[in-house]
């Protein structure tokens, strides 16, 4: 059986594309993209204000503000024109302060500069405001005349004006989405290297450390994509060396994994497809002949040598190829992986924040999240119950119906930071013309109503009233008085924190006429948790979404329930108003089959349930040996004996 790939199969990397809808509530983000809901995006530049800067002898730090999150570059030139104008910066958009350290300066030269950001929808802006600096001149030891007595010191000038000589420059370790650039100078100078997808670079990378061995990892760089570069080393005394723009290309993922695994494989030899038909055919024989005449001990002796032989020619099969970078969608408490493998496999990813990870152990993940039962191309892995603002290290694992488990290297993530957001809300109806509206925030914020009729299907805007409350809390309380009974309105409910930040929800139609209608469930899933180790526990998460903010409870019993009554076991409700539902079943029991049902109620207290859903426990993984053992007690039954 050939153990190896014979031929380069070409993987086309296949992009994901989302509709952004105008108006959408949380931000969800990869590595490569980003996705709102629920709030009104402006797509031009962000708003660039307080541009400063501050100057050294080669080096000068610009820094502004924009009002959205956006990456940060200066556009810089001797020239006021920028005829020959350069560009340094980051295309990171983590931040609205922004900075950016300018490298490589002349002394005693006054620059002019533009700052540019684009925000994440790719509006880009470029303040029109010429500013300028000047470096500052290096000092010079003063030159003190001779003495006329015949005597006295002479002080000459030996400064450096020599630049590192550089060489021996290379890049190693080219991966998908890195790569480390290497060089050595003959003096000691620091190590920065510039790079970008064109000639005119953009970002650069580096540290102020003086050495002759230099050497810079670049980071966050894109799958099969080719890369330009160049290395600058500066002195002590500010002189700078400068090489020629090169290139290279990472690798695709597929790539890196082959690699990884060419570099781990001993080359043995290949067995033909005929020995291996004759061993297998050669075993279902013994098993035929040694079910009926020989002891259990014997059978069970015979069977274990024989097993372990197929469990070992399974686990040289090549497992499934990952045809496709992972794209992470991440939130502030939870992350969903998506990726594509080019057989139908399982679908887990096994993580652990930072503090948690144990590098260069046999399982150095907390828990592992997913299905171990469907087969799938397309693989979606949701992560819940994670901390805001944490760095977690994740591995995809998947398993075709034959061949070994694959695993990629370590990939990271960090979640958002929690953003200011109204966590839920709840509105009581007094009478058809007053409303108590409550809801909560999940930071200190004052309290804002507004209520707009809608007249004919269209918002009456001249007729918005508003109610406000600046007391700072987390729980908000607003009675609305002199309402029309059985008028439609738009609720906007907001509130602004102690750092001007602002959050706010729309109820697009709410109405004082009674509701009797219940919520509608749909979208109901299931994904396993399996913790590994000694104490081996399976939990299960339950999402599900609703057309209406309403409450969460699961109903679950081991076996097949009621269709119509309630079952065994409840979870605590959740009183929270949401739309998306997730809860976890904690500690079932592997491989058993589990049912349950899903139930939502809304403020008005119409209760809905979803129908019985079945499923099963996620198992550890079986050998061959425990299969055919399985299926040989279901044929003859004495077998159930072995081992008691």
């Amino acid at each position: 059986m050939k153990t190896l790939i014979k031929k380069i199969i070409k993987i086309f990397l296949v992009g994901l594309t989302f509709v952004l809808p105008l108006a959408a509530s949380a931000l969800m983000q990869s590595l490569s993209y980003r996705i709102y809901e629920t709030v009104l995006e402006n797509f031009d530049g962000p708003v660039i204000s307080t541009v400063a800067s501050t100057a050294g002898e080669t080096t000068a730090t610009i820094s502004w503000t924009t009002d959205v999150t956006a990456d940060a570059f200066v556009i810089y030139d001797t020239d006021s024109g920028f005829a020959n104008a350069k560009e340094q910066g980051s295309s990171a958009k983590v931040s609205t302060s922004q900075s950016v350290t300018l490298v490589g300066l002349e002394d005693a030269t006054t620059y002019y500069f533009k700052v540019k950001s684009s925000n994440l929808l790719g509006g880009t802006r470029i303040d029109s405001t010429v500013r300028n600096f000047t470096t500052s001149a290096t000092a010079v030891p003063p030159v003190t005349p001779p003495s006329t007595g015949g005597g006295g010191i002479l002080i000459v000038d030996k400064r450096d004006k020599i630049a590192p000589a550089l060489s021996n420059i290379r890049v190693t370790d080219i991966k998908s989405d890195s790569a480390r650039v290497s060089w050595e100078t003959d003096e000691n100078a620091n190590s920065f290297v510039e790079h970008g997808k064109t000639s005119g670079l953009g970002l650069t990378l580096g540290q102020w450390d003086e050495a002759k061995n230099h050497s810079v990892s670049l980071v966050n760089l894109e799958a099969d994509m080719t890369y330009y570069y160049r290395v600058l080393s500066g002195d002590t005394s500010g002189n700078l060396a400068s090489s020629t723009v090169a290139t290279f290309k990472t690798l695709t993922l597929a790539e890196e994994i082959k690699q990884e695994q060419e570099a781990t494989t001993t080359p043995a030899e290949e067995p033909s497809i005929t020995d291996l038909s004759a061993a297998l055919e050669r075993a279902r024989q013994i098993i035929l002949e040694l079910s009926s005449q020989v002891s259990i001990g014997v059978l069970q002796t015979n069977l274990t040598e024989h097993f372990n032989a197929l469990d070992a020619i399974n686990n040289l099969l090549p497992g499934p190829l990952f045809s496709a970078e992972p794209k992470v969608i991440i939130e502030s408490r939870a992350a969903t992986v998506i990726w594509l493998t080019n057989v139908d496999a399982t679908s887990q990813v096994a993580y652990a924040a930072e503090k948690d990870y144990k590098a260069g152990t046999v399982e150095p993940y907390a828990s592992v999240v997913g299905n171990t039962e469907k087969r799938t191309k397309d693989h979606e892995v949701k992560i819940v119950g994670l901390e805001p603002d944490t760095l977690y290290h994740y591995q995809l694992r998947s398993k075709g119906l034959v061949g070994s488990l694959t695993k990629t290297r370590d990939f990271t993530f960090r979640t958002n930071k929690e953003g200011l957001e109204i966590v839920s809300y709840s509105v009581k109806v007094i009478s058809p013309q007053t409303v108590e509206f409550r809801w909560i925030t999940n930071a200190e914020t004052d309290s804002a109503l507004r209520y707009i009729p809608i007249r004919n299907n269209v918002l009456a805007v001249d007729e918005a009233k508003s109610v406000s409350d600046e007391h700072m809390s987390l729980i908000h309380e607003m009675t609305v008085e002199n309402l029309e009974g059985g008028m439609v309105y738009q609720i906007e409910l907001s509130g602004k924190d102690m750092n001007g930040r602002v959050v706010s929800k729309i109820i697009e139609a709410f109405s004082t006429a009674e509701d009797n209608l219940p919520p509608e469930i749909t979208q109901v899933r299931t994904d396993s948790v399996i913790t590994p180790g000694k104490d081996y526990r399976v939990q299960v998460i339950i999402s599900w979404q609703t057309n209406e903010p309403a409450t969460s409870r699961v109903q679950f019993q081991k076996g097949i329930g009621s269709r119509e009554g309630d079952l065994l076991e409840k979870l605590p409700l959740d009183s929270n108003y949401t739309k998306r539902h997730v809860s976890i079943i904690p500690k079932l029991e592997p491989g058993q089959v589990y049912s349950f049902k899903v139930e939502s109620a809304d403020s008005a207290g119409n209760a809905a349930r979803s129908q019985l859903y079945s499923l099963l426990a996620p198992k550890k993984k079986e050998t061959i040996f425990d299969i055919i053992l399985r299926i040989l007690e279901e044929t003859f039954g004495w077998i159930g004996g072995i081992g008691k």
